[in-house]
């Protein structure tokens, strides 16, 4: 049996703690879609050029109703030109060997959409969860993670790893899932981008059959 309760989302350091694993909410790995890096000279280096090209590509796809990861999709694109060096997001990159994970805010703006860079222990993983936004995207900067994504009945239809430089995605009608870091000896970093700004999200659990809703 699986548990069920809803939790507030938000970054650590705004934290309230709703269970006893921290939340999550990362994308549907899709190994074939791996965008090409490009000319070097289109590529995005620095987090200030990727968040100044942002609101562009997030209203061209809202107007046209583009979903995530479709071959015009521009969010994916963007984020496929996006090759940050550790120099760059080091500073956000914030272990903590207490929790599975940690979520760490980048930048917000409160409407549209949330950037967060997330860092994963260990052998940790996240409780299943849905996805209560119009997309959520995922870059690996470091290490790698397994995703396990469900069907609205919680049956597990597949189970994926993705590396440095992959990207994914993910929105509720393709299901629900669980990310994690398979290895057993090195953390790994990951870029989550959802629009608009996740406030609370579903989580499922496996080690009380009963329910709860916590807000």
């Amino acid at each position: 049996h699986l548990h069920y309760c809803e939790a507030k989302f938000c970054p650590d350091h705004y934290h309230t703690t709703m269970t006893t694993e921290t939340l999550s909410s990362s994308p549907k790995c899709v190994s074939s879609f791996i965008l090409e890096r490009g000319d070097k000279d289109d590529n995005i280096s620095s987090v200030d050029h990727f968040l100044k090209e942002l609101p562009s590509a997030l209203q061209k796809r809202k107007i046209e109703a583009i979903n995530p990861g479709a071959s015009n999709d521009p969010v994916s694109m963007l984020l496929g030109r996006t090759q940050l060096s550790e120099k760059e997001w080091k500073d956000y990159a914030l272990f903590d060997e207490t929790r599975a994970y940690t979520r760490n805010l980048i930048a917000t703006d409160n409407e549209t959409y949330t950037l967060l860079l997330l860092c994963w222990n260990p052998g940790k993983e996240s409780p299943i969860h849905d996805h209560p936004c119009d997309g959520c995207w995922l870059k690996v900067f470091r290490g790698s993670v397994r995703e396990c994504r469900y069907d609205t009945n919680l049956q597990c239809v597949s189970d994926e790893t993705f590396h440095e430089g992959q990207l994914g995605y993910i929105y509720d009608s393709m299901g629900y899932h669980k990310v994690g870091n398979p290895s057993k000896c090195e953390g790994a970093v990951t870029l989550h981008l959802y629009a608009p700004p996740i406030l609370h999200c579903r989580i499922w659990r496996c080690e009380d059959p009963k329910s709860e809703e916590i807000s």
